[in-house]
């Protein structure tokens, strides 16, 4: 049974599917509260907190791609799990790039969810913390436990990417174990969004003196 703290916000049109996605997800423990439009999931993000939020793309009013852009803007650490009905790679992309940390393609597997649910939220509990926290990179400060470097918020993910490079320190990191560590898998899908995040690493850390190098074969390493 999951701890009453794992506070879901479910954002779907489609009523009759997400009655039964909540559904279920409360037999499994989870808080739900329910919304059917872009606007409502905003209210209910600025005014409640959420472990995790499940987003359908498609939705009136405001769709998915622009909650997750106003999620960025207001610097909310949410995690989101993006539903879609599309297979489109500019589409999945998008999302990435605006934030998602993982996403699930219409018809779903409940079950499957359920556990990209709870990797997401095991991520968010525990990190990479076991070694450190703070870290020095050249001219850049790093705190993973605020995740933030010199201020600047990032989001969970880019935030134990950075963290899984620091922890290997000009050693290479090899592609498909940080797939599997952070996007719990190594598909075609995954690996795009990878390269995203490692952009948007390199951006935090430009005019510190640290570089994120791509090794052709094999994977990624920082060195500083």
């Amino acid at each position: 049974m999951k701890q009453a703290s794992n506070h879901l916000l479910l954002c779907d049109d489609d009523q009759s599917l997400s009655v039964v996605i909540a559904d279920f997800l409360r037999t499994k423990g989870y808080t739900v509260d329910r919304v059917s439009d872009g606007d409502s999931a905003l209210d209910k993000i600025g005014s409640s907190y959420y472990d995790l939020c499940l987003l359908n793309l498609n939705m009136p009013k405001k769709d998915g791609l622009e909650i997750l852009a106003e999620l960025k803007m207001m610097e909310k650490l949410l995690p989101v799990i993006v539903i879609t009905d599309s297979s489109n790679l500019e589409v999945i992309l998008s999302a990435y790039e605006n934030g998602c940390d993982d996403y699930m393609i219409k018809p779903l597997s409940i079950e499957l969810l359920v556990y990209k649910i709870e990797a997401i939220l095991r991520r968010s509990r525990i990190g990479f913390t076991a070694r450190e926290v703070d870290y020095v990179i050249g001219k850049k400060h790093f705190n993973s436990a605020n995740q933030t470097i010199d201020g600047q918020h990032m989001s969970t993910r880019e935030s134990d990417l950075l963290q899984l490079l620091c922890q290997n320190k000009n050693n290479v990191v090899d592609r498909h174990l940080i797939l599997r560590t952070l996007w719990n898998n190594d598909s075609f899908f995954a690996a795009r969004s990878l390269a995203v995040y490692i952009n948007h690493l390199r951006k935090f850390l430009a005019g510190s003196g640290a570089i994120i190098q791509g090794v052709h074969g094999r994977g990624y390493k920082i060195i500083y």
